[in-house]
């Protein structure tokens, strides 16, 4: 809708969903808002939560009051990520169309597009390490002397250049960030 905006936008089964809303000039950090679902290919007909005829709508994620920072779909669910816990979404369809639940609670993302999903994993760089997990269970890829290595040659007032891509030809996953000095 106008003067509707969004920090991060990811398409999930066959509707957008928007995370960490700003209406008006007014920034809702906790809210999913999700449009009616389209047509593959198509644009989305409507974002109306309101009307009643349709499948959008939107919700807050606060438990925690932690920010939305960035999603990402793996296998059936859509994955939220925020800055200090991970959240599963699920479609259900019926009244409140999807369900959440808490599945990490020690980290989330450390900015946005630093998730990648590969072999039906999603790779995570968080604020204090970087983590493989299929959707329940988070396991770190660093030891503990890579891990301090790392963290303290990143630039701290540059963290949000961090980024995360994928290589599939190589099947390997790159960690990008601004060094100190850098």
């Amino acid at each position: 809708p106008a003067s509707t905006y969004c920090k991060s936008m990811r398409a999930y089964k066959n509707s957008l969903v928007a995370l960490n809303i700003t209406k008006s000039s007014t920034n809702y950090p906790y809210m999913i808002k999700w449009s009616h679902p389209a047509v593959p290919g198509a644009v989305p007909s409507s974002w109306d939560e309101t009307d009643p005829t349709l499948d959008a709508g939107e919700f807050d994620l606060a438990e925690g009051y932690d920010h939305i920072i960035d999603g990402l779909p793996l296998g059936d669910s859509l994955i939220v990520y925020k800055e200090a816990s991970v959240w599963r979404i699920d479609y259900t369809g019926g009244q409140s169309i999807y369900s959440t639940r808490k599945v990490l609670g020690t980290s989330g993302a450390m900015n946005r597009n630093c998730i990648v999903e590969i072999d039906g994993y999603h790779v995570v760089l968080t604020n204090n390490d970087i983590v493989i997990h299929d959707g329940t269970q988070a396991i770190s890829i660093l030891d503990k002397k890579t891990r301090r290595w790392f963290f303290q040659h990143i630039d701290v007032d540059e963290f949000a250049r961090c980024f995360v891509f994928k290589n599939p030809f190589f099947n390997e996953v790159s960690i990008c960030y601004p060094s100190i000095g850098a």
